[in-house]
């Protein structure tokens, strides 16, 4: 595992992980907003043979979503704005946080994996088959849960009304992500997206710290909309 940490954090993830697997396993926490591989939590990751140095890492399966949904922030499912970041917006600020931004910014071949798959789930269908799993399920424990009300009163009867919530919320999160491809730059920090209107695009050194908009700018190479700026001190 140490050997695993520190191939991370040097940026040389492809060499040591099954790209693909690390892939799905991230879209499946990025598409539910699940905020437990921050701290880490709930994350397996095995290897076919321990004893073989070629046997590369495998990311999943994946489980405990009972946080997801922007539940942590809000503590009800599907209400949070659907259009945040999985590592750099609010939440917790362990070191799984800083693993997984290294892992998934920090090569070249884990950013087109992931890219590719977010495009393929909402062109080929993804959306669909999940909106038609999550019908499909609240169909089937419909009467588990009458019951289930009727016996504690606590929860609710009928779920009709949040898998209603859950489809529209999960459709704009894959719609978002799919628009907001991760953007490869050495030492693991995301190409921040180009500035709007209203606001400048945020300012971060190369360890993936975020200035302050009224801090003075440190010297040396700063990235700023995707871009590499040089900053100079007063």
């Amino acid at each position: 595992m140490q050997k695993l940490t520190r191939a991370v954090l040097s940026e040389r993830t492809a060499e040591v992980v099954d790209v693909p697997s690390l892939a799905a396993f991230y879209y499946v926490f990025d598409l539910t907003g699940n905020l437990e591989l921050r701290h880490p939590k709930s994350v397996n990751v095995w290897r076919a043979n321990i004893f073989d140095p070629q046997s590369k890492w495998v990311f999943g399966p994946v489980w405990d979503f009972d946080w997801a949904y922007g539940y942590e922030h809000t503590g009800a499912f599907a209400t949070i704005d659907p259009e945040f970041d999985l590592l750099d917006g609010k939440g917790p600020q362990g070191p799984g946080r800083n693993f997984f931004r290294h892992a998934m910014r920090g090569s070249q071949d884990v950013c087109n994996a992931y890219n590719a798959l977010a495009q393929r789930f909402v062109r080929e269908g993804g959306i669909d088959s999940l909106c038609k799993y999550i019908d499909d399920y609240a169909d089937w424990i419909a009467p588990a849960a009458a019951r289930d009300f009727d016996r504690w009163w606590q929860g609710r009867p009928d779920y009709t009304s949040l898998a209603e919530r859950m489809k529209d919320w999960l459709t704009a999160r894959a719609t978002y992500i799919a628009e907001h491809p991760i953007g490869y730059v050495p030492t693991g920090v995301r190409a921040v997206s180009t500035p709007t209107r209203n606001e400048e695009a945020p300012i971060y050194t190369l360890d993936g710290r975020r200035l302050s908009p009224t801090a003075s700018r440190p010297a040396g190479v700063l990235l700023q909309g995707g871009r590499k700026i040089v900053g100079t001190r007063p």
